[in-house]
């Protein structure tokens, strides 16, 4: 059964980029996503998935074998939401942006 985990920025606090840790599945017939690293306007970041050594508040790569290392941003937007496609895994993800408006 699929599991979520929220993640709730501070209020003056936004997402600003995700990594994402792809690996393949099943002799190489399923990409799936195994870890997803959160990024803040204020540098914190964390960590949801598998393949991390230190804490989700540090997270560090482990020696896993990420066939791709995605990083999603948009230079001057921040990160609104989520969006992507599961069935048994994660097998696709995306987010949506808006520009930064600092006033």
């Amino acid at each position: 059964m699929p599991t979520s985990t929220e993640f709730e920025p501070c209020s003056d606090d936004y997402i600003t980029s995700v990594e994402v840790g792809i690996t393949n599945y099943n002799h190489d017939t399923l990409s799936v996503v195994m870890l997803t690293i959160n990024r803040t306007n204020r540098g914190i970041a964390r960590a949801f998935g598998s393949g991390l050594i230190g804490s989700n508040e540090e997270p560090v790569l482990a020696s896993i074998k990420y066939e791709k290392i995605l990083v999603l941003q948009k230079r001057d937007h921040k990160i609104l939401g989520f969006y992507g496609r599961s069935s048994k895994f994660l097998e696709e993800i995306g987010v949506y942006v808006e520009p930064i408006n600092d006033e």
